[in-house]
């Protein structure tokens, strides 16, 4: 039921970002939020450094995370709200949708990725009439795209 859900959810994310349409659909796999949370650490570093995924913890909860070279999103079981599922695959197919572009060769920083997903995925719950769940989502996406270099010592 998921996987067929996941086609409209992608045609959502190729209309709001014009992006192409890749030919084929991450597989997602649905894992208890113990597992996702040791994988998410295992793939990118405690706390979410980089290392090959793109993923979104709230708070100290995993939502999901995409693996490009699987082409597949790991999402948490215990995210029992339909409409904040479904946004979280919207913002993982983004990802995917970047990546196959080669959106992440064209930006300055990898956080203009994140906000891109975090815009499309808060459109997406204001379309669903849920703005308590899309305002977290759209100041995450203004923060993150600002590529300011940190500030070096000395």
């Amino acid at each position: 039921m998921l996987q067929e859900a996941i086609a409209s959810l992608l045609l959502f994310a190729i209309q709001a970002t014009g992006y192409a349409p890749t030919g084929w659909q991450p597989e997602v796999r649905v894992v208890p939020a113990g597992e996702i949370a040791e994988l998410f650490d295992r793939v990118n570093g405690p706390g979410g450094g980089p290392g090959g995924g793109l993923a979104g913890r709230h708070g100290r909860e995993v939502g999901a995370f995409y693996l490009p070279g699987e082409r597949t999103i790991y999402l948490n079981a215990a995210i029992g709200d339909p409409d904040e599922r479904d946004s979280l695959l919207v913002h993982e197919l983004v990802h995917e949708l970047q990546i196959a572009d080669g959106a992440q060769l064209r930006v300055p920083c990898e956080a203009r990725l994140e906000a891109e997903a975090y815009a499309v995925q808060a459109r997406f719950l204001r379309r669903r009439g849920r703005d308590d769940l899309a305002l977290p989502y759209s100041l995450a996406g203004l923060l993150m795209g600002d590529c300011r270099p940190e500030p070096q010592p000395g």
